[in-house]
């Protein structure tokens, strides 16, 4: 008897308590509000480590010979494990063609350049991590910026903005 009664109330209890758990429209638009809020401000990834390396880009304009420009932007890099890089180049000027969150991604682009007659791609990654496919270094930034805007028309694949650019590795 005890245990019928203290069903009987579990399930008198639980009509009244379920329907106030019940998922609206308005509860799905506060949680969406709070999280574009979350998402559009930017104080909150500055504090993050991801953050820090972003402060630690800096961004500036070249000029080439004939006339064009390219951003050449300033950031540590290292290579990647099995990126394609046989050594460390002692040159610091990199030519950008790809830029990707996930290591596969950028290893599957190297390699199809690669396989399209681009011999010395390689793959860098900074410490957020972010994957750089690289299609050539160079000494200098002028080598570097003529090397860009060089890039062949008939490139594999098509280079969207802000591609391709110069990211100098101090």
């Amino acid at each position: 008897m005890k245990k019928i009664k203290l069903l009987t109330s579990l399930f008198i209890a639980a009509l009244f308590i379920l329907p106030a758990c019940k998922t609206t429209e308005a509860n799905y638009r506060s949680a969406y509000d709070k999280a574009v809020a979350g998402r559009d401000n930017s104080t909150a990834l500055d504090s993050t480590i991801y953050g820090a390396h972003r402060r630690n880009i800096g961004s500036r304009i070249a000029l080439s010979a004939a006339g064009d420009t390219v951003e050449v932007r300033r950031q540590r890099v290292a290579m990647t494990k099995d990126g394609g890089a046989t050594e460390e180049p002692r040159n610091r000027y990199y030519v950008v063609v790809g830029q990707f969150k996930q290591s596969f991604n950028a290893k599957s682009m190297r390699r199809r350049i690669v396989d399209a007659g681009f011999n010395g791609t390689f793959v860098v990654q900074n410490g957020e991590p972010y994957y750089y496919v690289v299609l050539s270094a160079h000494k200098t930034e002028a080598e570097a910026v003529e090397a860009a805007v060089s890039i062949p028309k008939n490139f594999p694949m098509p280079l969207r903005s802000p591609l391709p650019y110069i990211l100098y590795n101090p």
